[in-house]
């Protein structure tokens, strides 16, 4: 450790709440525990459950509180009885908490050495979703040869793996995505059939799957969405097939009965990354099938950003408005410029009474009163996620410019309730960033 600094910069929060809790300064460098390594950061992940740690959906273990949870580079010190194969000077990909830092030091259990043929680059967009795309398509459900398989949500970061993994191992990939531009992406990734999901006729979604398999259904449904897409999936699962549920985007799924299941002997699965590896011989298991698979395929490993990581809030702006259909990455080391100060409040309108959602620039002076009692302002400032003021129409009239409207995926009864739960709230903000791309 002699040769080590003693500080270096790193981005932590003394306290949960928006981008404004961020902060970029020196902190000691960590000393590598028993079983422990100490990476040199080159590359960090950014991923949107880091947001859930800022805001406070997810409890951080303690304050002060170094975010991510993913980064490659080189080892740089090891602790005792560390593996033989990871020696300072070793390239690595880890998964383990405080990534957004200049070192991390991570368990040896989640560490990885990189091939020589992949950089660390490549190796930072690819260790999380990556794995967890295949940990899916070998221990959630093993994919075969010609089997039919349903990706939702197949232009995100997981989804686009899965097509890409799937196309490899001679899959038929049905994906479905939110916007034609989307679907491309998904096509472009190895999807094989683009599917528009009807939301409001589910019972078409389904006949068009059962079409497309002739009748008999996919063999694999690999769910992200949750709550708006799994009773249609469930229905066009095959006899015996598996229905892989690991997401909530649009909202926990509903409780049903398990005769749905009985019916044509289908595997419900609810799986984890972490529970298919949870030690080091499935983590080097899992790793080195990624690898291969890179390097024998020539997979796309799309990364739609690099970004110093004194400029985290820009990159978790992108990340939480949804920019982001590729994989976004934080460069380390870099410069010490400031966090830039919090930026203006964010006005959005609903309307319960049309079930639909309108959002615009609404005046902060309150003007003449109105009559109208059908419509509910909410006043959302987006850098304090848990901040939401609500003012109704017959109070106050209010300026109004440059409106949208879109159908809600979900009844918009079920965020309502919730709004004074953080984590109703960040399914809310969630809701509001995948349907616009919000402007500061």
């Amino acid at each position: 450790m002699a040769s080590l600094p003693k500080t270096m910069k790193a981005v932590f929060i003394q306290k949960t709440g928006g981008t404004d809790v961020l902060q970029y300064a020196d902190v000691p460098v960590p000393e590598p525990k028993e079983g422990e390594v100490l990476v040199k950061n080159e590359y960090i992940g950014i991923n949107y459950i880091d947001t859930y740690f800022r805001s406070g959906v997810y409890n951080p273990p303690k304050f002060p509180y170094i975010l991510g949870r993913e980064g490659s580079g080189t080892i740089a010190a090891v602790g005792p009885n560390a593996p033989s194969d990871l020696s300072p000077g070793t390239r690595v990909a880890y998964l383990a908490q405080h990534a957004y830092a200049e070192y991390t030091s991570a368990p040896a259990n989640s560490t990885v050495p990189i091939p020589d043929s992949i950089d660390t680059k490549t190796a930072a967009a690819s260790i999380l979703q990556a794995l967890t795309a295949v940990t899916l398509i070998r221990d959630a459900h093993e994919v075969k040869k010609g089997d039919w398989v349903l990706v939702t949500a197949a232009a995100g970061g997981v989804g686009l793996w899965l097509c890409q993994l799937l196309k490899s191992v001679g899959a038929h990939v049905i994906a479905t995505a939110s916007t034609e531009e989307k679907r491309n992406l998904a096509k472009a990734n190895g999807a094989e059939v683009l599917l528009e999901y009807h939301e409001e006729d589910r019972n078409l979604f389904v006949k068009e799957v059962l079409e497309i398999t002739g009748g008999e259904g996919v063999h694999a449904v690999f769910d992200s969405v949750g709550k708006s897409t799994f009773d249609s999936s469930l229905a066009v699962v095959r006899r015996k097939g598996s229905m892989v549920s690991f997401g909530n985007a649009s909202g926990p799924v509903e409780g049903f009965s398990l005769a749905r299941l009985a019916a044509k002997n289908v595997k419900l699965v609810r799986p984890t990354l972490f529970g298919y590896i949870a030690t080091r011989e499935e983590f080097q298991s899992a790793a080195k099938e990624l690898w291969s698979f890179i390097e024998k395929d020539g997979f796309n490993v799309k990364i739609h950003d690099v970004y110093p990581l004194s400029d985290i809030v820009r990159a978790t702006e992108d990340i939480q408005s949804r920019k982001t259909t590729e994989w976004a990455r934080a460069n380390c080391p870099e410069d010490s410029a400031r966090l830039p100060a919090p930026r203006s409040y964010e006005f959005l309108r609903v309307d319960f009474t049309k079930g639909k959602l309108h959002i615009g620039s609404i005046s902060r002076k309150a003007k003449k009163k109105t009559t109208e009692t059908s419509k509910v302002h909410f006043i959302l400032n987006r850098w304090r996620p848990g901040k939401v003021f609500i003012m109704e129409d017959n109070h106050d009239r209010v300026d109004e410019s440059d409106y949208h409207n879109i159908k809600l995926h979900e009844p918009f009864s079920w965020i309502w309730p919730s709004l004074s739960d953080p984590i109703g709230m960040e399914k809310f903000i969630s809701l509001i960033n995948y349907v616009f791309e919000l402007k500061g």
